[in-house]
């Protein structure tokens, strides 16, 4: 296991964070094996995580030209990535982007879903008594 590979997934850190890591999240994890919990997790995140390395791997042994060293430093320590480490490191970044950005979307809707439909309702002209304002629990 490469050191990135065993930091990344760790089954010490939290699910959720070793499927970020692996460039997933928990909700597709559940969607694919409809279960979330941390032993389906970690074999799913180690599946992916190999499946994308083997990718990057073959992308830079292909792609001749591409040299990326991303430097890391953290209180006066810097650690220099290869190619294959940058780009899981950027990947991992982006998934955690999209899962903030999908939480925030998510919220919003919620937010703004019950005013959209009673808006559109009024629009249509659809008789109240076949809508509820009011959402029945």
């Amino acid at each position: 296991m490469t050191g990135i590979k065993k930091e990344f997934l760790n089954p010490e850190l939290p699910a959720r964070d070793i499927a970020i890591n692996a460039g997933l999240n928990k909700k597709t994890i559940h969607n694919m094996f409809n279960s979330s919990t941390k032993e389906i997790v970690i074999d799913a995140s180690n599946e992916h995580y190999d499946s994308l390395y083997e990718t990057i791997k073959n992308l830079v042994e292909t792609e001749h030209d591409l040299d990326l060293t991303l430097t890391i430093k953290f209180k006066g320590v810097s650690v220099d990535l290869n190619v294959s480490e940058s780009l899981i490191v950027i990947n991992t970044l982006a998934v955690k982007r999209a899962e903030l950005r999908g939480g925030l979307w998510s919220t919003a809707g919620k937010r703004v879903e019950k005013p959209l439909m009673e808006t559109l309702c009024k629009l249509y002209d659809v008789p109240e008594n076949n809508y509820a304002v009011k959402i029945k629990r």
